[in-house]
């Protein structure tokens, strides 16, 4: 046994628990308090209780909240990327419909899954709402590649149904941020649709029904002809008195 493991043990012993799983039991039980009530409403004291770990274990691990915090999103964003990844089975050279239909039932499962693999999804959308010194990462490390490749499928999807156009920025994050807004809802709306459509089950098994309506919806408003915004005429019509 290396000098460093025979250390990491000593400090087990020492913390009161030398089971080698203390660093996973907290980061799974912060990652569930941190989903429910957010960074500043979690206390180191429930997660400990959870992990059924002592406060110095988490000094020792992750050396204060902050830092459990931020290797708990670390975590997390691997294990949706690993476990949801966000092509899911579609490849590179799969028709641009199909990738956008996996992108959203990726991003379903990644937001909807009630298990300890949904905590990162939660953990994400706390952070829009309520922005800790994690955000920049975030943005930098998970939304800014997925919001890439949907931007990517967005505009094969636009060059597809609009050939000869000059696609501008704006108008592929229009789409893109419109696709993304739908996944969100069902997220977010989720504990108000249980109770005004309980006959919608929003369940991780049930979720290809949705994101199959998401893609269709999405696919129309792209191929309409008002998808780039209103021609020339209609814009010189409606500001006739």
């Amino acid at each position: 046994m290396s000098a460093v493991r025979n250390q990491t043990q000593a400090a087990d012993e020492a913390i009161g628990d030398p089971s080698a799983q203390t660093r996973q039991r907290l980061l799974e039980a912060a990652a569930q308090v941190f989903a429910e009530g957010g960074f500043r409403a979690a206390t180191v004291r429930e997660i400990c209780k959870r992990a059924q770990a002592n406060v110095a274990a988490i000094h020792y691990h992750f050396g204060d909240k902050d830092g459990l915090y931020v290797a708990v999103f670390r975590e997390f964003a691997s294990r949706a990327q690993t476990r949801y990844p966000i092509t899911l089975a579609a490849a590179p050279t799969d028709p641009a419909p199909a990738r956008l239909r996996s992108f959203v039932l990726a991003l379903l499962y990644r937001m909807l899954d009630d298990g300890v693999h949904g905590c990162g999804g939660a953990i994400l959308l706390r952070e829009f709402v309520e922005p800790t010194h994690v955000l920049d990462e975030m943005a930098r490390t998970v939304v800014r590649p997925m919001m890439d490749a949907l931007r990517a499928i967005v505009r094969s999807l636009l060059e597809e149904a609009h050939p000869g156009r000059t696609l501008t920025g704006a108008e592929i994050d229009l789409h893109t941020f419109s696709i993304i807004g739908q996944v969100v809802f069902y997220k977010h709306s989720r504990p108000l649709l249980l109770r005004v459509s309980p006959d919608r089950v929003l369940e991780k098994d049930n979720l290809e029904p949705i994101a199959e309506h998401i893609t269709q919806f999405s696919l129309a408003a792209i191929r309409s002809r008002r998808s780039l915004g209103a021609s020339p005429a209609h814009k010189s019509r409606s500001k006739r008195p």
